[in-house]
């Protein structure tokens, strides 16, 4: 009786542990990286006010096939042909290039948040705005395209 009383004492104190720390399996570097992420989120939202849930209307053929072109001359270096970033960028940029095919990364914003982040990039962060380098049908494009990679 003892021994199962003991059992039971450690599986409480295993519960209170884990309903504490929680059971991630998130490392301190995911975690912060979820931080950032809706810091910039939260920037957005502030900074694009109602026209953050706005929605972008359906791509054309011809938006496509230009953003296709653009995205891979201007945005594959850092986020990869397929919106994943290639081995290199991870690891030698300051800030790692984000998955554009992964949804749990890219619906974390609303579509005219992401067009935001094409047009003017996000500080502190090898992501440049393309405001000034491209018009507004042409960096619509690039983002038309970059829905298309989500997987």
């Amino acid at each position: 009786m003892d021994v199962i009383k003991g059992l039971r004492a450690l599986l409480l104190v295993l519960a209170l542990f884990f309903a504490i720390n929680g059971c991630s399996n998130q490392t301190d570097e995911d975690k912060q990286k979820n931080i950032k992420m809706n810091q910039l989120r939260e920037e957005l939202k502030r900074r694009l006010g109602s026209n953050y849930d706005l929605p972008v209307a359906p791509a054309t053929v011809e938006q496509l096939a230009r953003g296709k072109t653009l995205y891979q001359k201007i945005c594959s270096a850092c986020h990869g042909k397929s919106g994943k970033p290639p081995a290199v960028t991870l690891t030698t940029l300051t800030v790692p290039p984000a998955d554009l095919s992964r949804p749990e990364i890219v619906n974390i914003f609303s579509e005219q948040a992401r067009l935001e982040i094409i047009r003017n990039g996000i500080s502190g962060s090898p992501m440049k705005g393309l405001q000034g380098l491209l018009n507004e049908k042409d960096t619509v494009a690039i983002f038309m395209y970059t829905r298309t990679l989500i997987k």
